[in-house]
């Protein structure tokens, strides 16, 4: 048995979020048992999870993180829905048993890796002002506001992980509307998949694993189909800004190869 702490915080933070002691116990037949006790002061969250497992590994972590995210930022919505306010729960640091807090990591450089569009020194050290690359990325996405939608939404699939496959689903749609949004979906779909070098299938995947999370369904994408999901989405997003990028011509298959 182990107890995992989970801190972070409620935002935005200049509305004050204090909700007393909270604890609720979790049983589930791929999840195994757990207890929950949630506190929030002042905006400030800390969560401590009991682990009633006989051991813990590292995929057992991430389910808690994600259980425990789930149950923090279900009483922090109550407690929108009472004020009228919209809060969002981010995690911030985590400790096990009796050891150190640490730095929860955010950042996945798998993710970073399979983006070509912006220059490599941009992503690194985050310093993007003035940078070409990331300068006429920007402006092509002003120029249609609703791949800004489209853009945040995958940013969601990482700040929002019980809600990953519908934020990326979401995403891709967004970028098929670029393809003629007023025009039938099936031809939009086509136009994007000529245009990216896509086949069906390989789109479809994401689009699939968002059906049961879309319609209010609880049932857990795995692991694995959840960091395929991640990885296809953005790799179809950078190819989409390569193809803004390059006046909105047709990907060469030289550089672009057929997924």
């Amino acid at each position: 048995m182990s107890t995992i702490h989970f801190y972070g915080h409620v935002h935005p933070t200049n509305i004050p979020v204090s909700i007393n002691e909270l604890t609720t116990h979790v049983e589930h037949p791929q999840e195994g048992k757990a207890t929950f006790t949630i506190r929030i002061q002042d905006s400030t969250v800390h969560v401590t999870c009991i682990d009633h497992d006989s051991s813990y590994t590292s995929q057992r972590g991430q389910i808690l993180f994600f259980r425990a995210m789930h149950l923090t930022q279900a009483a922090v919505d109550l407690a929108g829905f009472v004020s009228g306010a919209g809060f969002q729960i981010i995690f911030e640091e985590a400790a096990i048993d009796d050891q150190p807090r640490g730095w929860i990591e955010h950042r996945q450089p798998n993710l970073a890796a399979l983006c070509s569009v912006i220059s490599t020194h941009a992503v690194d050290k985050f310093k993007t002002a003035g940078d070409a690359s990331f300068n006429d990325v920007f402006f092509a996405l002003c120029d249609s506001p609703e791949l800004l939608f489209a853009l945040h939404d995958l940013n969601l699939a990482l700040t929002h992980k019980v809600q990953q496959p519908t934020h990326c689903a979401r995403t891709i749609e967004g970028l098929r509307n670029y393809f003629g949004a007023e025009e039938k979906t099936k031809v939009a779909w086509e136009r994007m998949r000529e245009n990216l070098n896509l086949t069906q299938p390989y789109i479809q995947f994401i689009t699939d694993q968002s059906r049961g999370p879309r319609h209010g369904s609880l049932l857990d994408v795995s692991s694995a189909d959840s960091r395929t999901t991640l990885e296809r989405t953005w790799i179809i997003v950078n190819r989409f800004l390569e193809f803004r990028k390059r006046g909105d011509k047709k990907l060469p298959l030289t550089e672009f190869p057929l997924l």
